[in-house]
């Protein structure tokens, strides 16, 4: 085990606590039960990636999804994917898209399995590479669109579920 997930294992429950803090301020909608495909808006993801670097958390891999309104309907030809969860506004919805390239940070040169990096390292080392994708690269993908949304996967224990964070449609 890298001494990154040592860390992680070894301050658990308050770290786990400290995230789910951070997914709720951040409206965060969680695809599952899990850590993984944790949607958010374009405009709150950098804000979101700084935060849980200073946690520390990385963030290794990223899907992309359609968040679909009637607007993005009308003038994007929203979906773009397959189905989704209703997002928090309970009004739209999200469209999962497989077709466009999840963005793996480890195949991008960061060290996500080397087993001596420590965690606040690793974070950052996520954190600068997604910010850069997202500032510079993203917008010039073939297939960016206004109406994407990254989902966001956290690189913690595979057993880890949220602990506390309820969604809310209010």
């Amino acid at each position: 085990m890298s001494s990154y997930l040592q860390h992680l294992q070894a301050n658990s429950d308050a770290l786990r606590t400290v995230i789910d803090d951070v997914l709720a301020e951040f409206r965060v909608l969680p695809v599952g039960s899990g850590y993984i495909d944790l949607l958010v808006p374009i405009t709150d993801a950098l804000d979101l990636i700084d935060r849980l670097a200073l946690v520390p958390v990385a963030i290794t891999y990223m899907t992309w999804w359609c968040h679909c309104t009637p607007e993005s309907r009308r003038h994007l030809g929203c979906p773009h994917g397959l189905g989704g969860p209703r997002a928090l506004d309970g009004k739209t919805w999200f469209s999962e898209c497989t077709h466009y390239p999840d963005l793996d940070l480890s195949a991008r040169g960061v060290p996500v399995t080397d087993t001596t990096i420590v965690a606040h390292v690793l974070a950052e080392a996520c954190r600068a590479e997604l910010r850069a994708y997202l500032l510079h690269e993203f917008p010039q993908e073939p297939f960016y669109s206004p109406c994407l949304c990254p989902g966001l996967w956290l690189h913690v224990p595979d057993a880890w579920q949220r602990t506390h964070y309820l969604v809310s449609n209010t």
